[in-house]
């Protein structure tokens, strides 16, 4: 059978997800679920947040951290239509807003001649497309070549723009109160004056600053 492409209407949502590959299953049951990943959102009580970051982050009492594996699940009606990928982390999410606004530069990169775009959500890369005021969706073909083209035999999602847009901007509320719980689920586990940039590069990827920090500490003792 070819390709489809599948039509989403305007009620949409990004829900945050995270891989659990590094739970057990029997813990992974003890968490919500979106598909094959943790629904990150609907986790609202602050001990089993905290449980899950000892979960996820085994190591995190020596204060070892990493980015966050996951990101946004693109969900229509309980169905998960476009997900994470392998080695992607939440510091991609900004990637999604690329998708929302045609008059991003990356909508007009030369390399992009045939109106396919690439972005990273992990791999197999996105492949993106503008139609009108929709965006095609798809899986690419996994490889660094040009011109950008989707899988051979993957259906396109094809997404209202606006609608993305909107329901990114509500990811974006729902990550914040994801943070502000966070800084709760962590009181005790990090230093207070370590927490918040702990929690920044867990969440929006490394920046040096959580580094540097532990560095400083370690050179007092």
């Amino acid at each position: 059978m070819g390709a489809e492409i599948i039509s989403v209407g305007e009620d949409i949502r990004l829900e945050p997800a995270l891989y659990g590959w590094g739970v057990d299953n029997e813990r992974l049951e003890a968490y919500p679920r979106i598909g094959d990943f943790i629904a990150l959102a609907a986790i609202t009580d602050i001990p089993t947040l905290r449980a899950l970051w000892l979960d996820l982050y085994p190591n995190i009492a020596e204060g070892e951290i990493f980015d966050l594996p996951g990101g946004l699940c693109l969900v229509e009606d309980g169905a998960v239509l476009v997900e994470p990928q392998c080695c992607a982390d939440f510091s991609d999410m900004g990637r999604w807003r690329t998708l929302t606004d045609f008059k991003d530069p990356e909508w007009s990169q030369p390399y992009f001649s045939n109106g396919w775009i690439r972005l990273w959500f992990g791999h197999p890369r996105l492949a993106a497309r503008r139609d009108g005021g929709n965006v095609w969706l798809a899986p690419d073909n996994d490889t660094d070549k040009f011109p950008v083209l989707p899988r051979e035999g993957a259906d396109i999602v094809s997404v209202p723009a606006a609608a993305l847009r909107r329901a990114l901007d509500e990811a974006m509320r729902v990550m914040t109160a994801v943070e502000a719980r966070l800084d709760q689920a962590l009181t005790g586990v990090f230093p207070d004056h370590l927490r918040a940039p702990a929690i920044d590069l867990m969440l929006n990827g490394y920046n040096g600053r959580y580094d540097e920090l532990r560095e400083r500490d370690q050179k007092k003792t």
